[in-house]
């Protein structure tokens, strides 16, 4: 029994240093910043198979977070939607924490936001929306969201 959890954990941990070799080299690609952003969430929905991706990042000032890049805009172009998300962004910057939230009804039944943090310094926020294989995020896709975004 030991061995299989210690191989499944093998298997995540894996799967975790993959994507984020990934998502690395399309950092290293010198791609246009909006075509990085978008590559980076295509990788996140496909490593945690996610619905929806989305980033939002500090604005220049530093000041207040911005939309930067969303797999899906029209989730956000609703308002309740567009509310959800912002307040689960806000309390993964307010609490330096991964978020995790699920609800009974709506468009979103479940957002994971988690603190983005570029060289020990906290620049956004990187979240899914509504997990494609179940009604709630796994703990494997959790602990993959809090690895791509440390």
């Amino acid at each position: 029994m030991q061995h299989a959890r210690t191989l499944r954990e093998l298997q995540r941990r894996q799967l975790e240093l993959e994507t984020i070799f990934r998502i690395d080299h399309i950092r290293d690609k010198e791609l246009e910043f909006q075509a990085m952003l978008d590559a980076v969430l295509a990788e996140v929905c496909r490593a945690i198979v996610a619905e929806t991706g989305f980033l939002m990042l500090y604005d220049k000032a530093g000041n207040e977070l911005e939309l930067r890049a969303a797999t899906d805009q029209n989730l956000f172009a609703a308002v309740d939607t567009a509310h959800l998300i912002r307040a689960v962004s806000d309390e993964a910057i307010r609490t330096a924490e991964l978020i995790n939230q699920t609800y009974a009804e709506g468009v979103i039944r479940a957002i994971v936001g988690v603190p983005l943090i570029l060289e020990n310094r906290l620049i956004g926020v990187l979240g899914v929306v509504n997990s494609k294989e179940g009604q709630v995020f796994t703990r494997t896709d959790l602990e993959m969201l809090r690895a791509i975004g440390g």
